[in-house]
């Protein structure tokens, strides 16, 4: 598993316009992350921590813990697990989530929802605070995000060449 991940989120409160997230390993638990965002002139910062995940979700969400945790991992980390190809049903409840982000004077809200043919249910959110005394380096960002999808054009192409061997 690669320790730092940098995903756009499109902004619900500023349409066509995204911010940039860096969440990077921060302790020995899949969840014990540093979020790390911008909307391109200020900084955000949130230390998550795997043990109090709970207390990021909604009220309203009724996901058991095994799934809020696959799906915060799903969505920050962009890992597939077993569960989620498992649960690739129709009804799945981890399916069609989506991450939005809107800002305010003072934070940066990650909220995470539901679609539900156009309706959304909020599972929950990650607050950050600005931090206008943190150094974000995009360039460092931008290498990361390279990698990324180098591996995954690496591992698109040899897929595609197993299946090509396969219809054969």
């Amino acid at each position: 598993m690669a320790s730092e991940y940098v995903l756009r989120i499109v902004r619900s409160d500023s349409p066509g316009d995204y911010i940039l997230l860096n969440a990077s390993s921060n302790g020995s638990s899949p969840l014990d992350l540093k979020l790390l965002a911008t909307e391109g002139s200020q900084p955000y910062l949130k230390t998550l921590k795997h043990s109090r995940i709970s207390k990021y979700r909604a009220k309203s969400n009724h996901l058991t813990d095994t799934q809020w945790e696959s799906l915060l991992r799903s969505t920050l980390l962009q890992e597939r697990t077993q569960q989620q190809q498992e649960n690739e049903a129709e009804d799945a409840p981890t399916k069609d989530i989506e991450l939005v982000a809107t800002l305010s004077s003072t934070n940066l809200t990650i909220t995470l929802r539901k679609s539900i043919s156009g309706i959304h249910q909020k599972l929950g959110d990650l607050t950050l605070p600005a931090s206008p005394n943190t150094d974000i380096n995009v360039l460092d960002w931008c290498f990361t995000a390279i990698a990324r999808a180098e591996t995954l054009s690496t591992h698109s192409h040899s897929l595609e060449q197993k299946l090509a061997e396969q219809t054969k």
